[in-house]
């Protein structure tokens, strides 16, 4: 599953800088992730793009900018 989100979210040119995954139960996952990107993009883009994903039960993302 990492290398499904990290394909995912690294498809477009971002970033995947961070990622803690882990079991809740029984077909259900969490995941934090950290994503650097130049776009303006929020955490609601990332949560719909993995949306795909129905195993991801909470999922919490910070979005970065590139630093300067």
């Amino acid at each position: 599953m990492a290398g499904k989100l990290r394909d995912t979210i690294e498809r477009d040119g971002d970033r995947l800088v961070d990622l803690h995954l882990w079991r809740l139960g029984p077909g259900h996952l969490g995941a934090v992730i950290s994503v650097v990107t130049a776009q303006s993009r929020d955490s609601a883009f990332y949560r719909r793009l993995l949306g795909r994903y129905k195993s991801l039960s909470h999922v919490t993302v910070e979005v970065l900018k590139p630093a300067t």
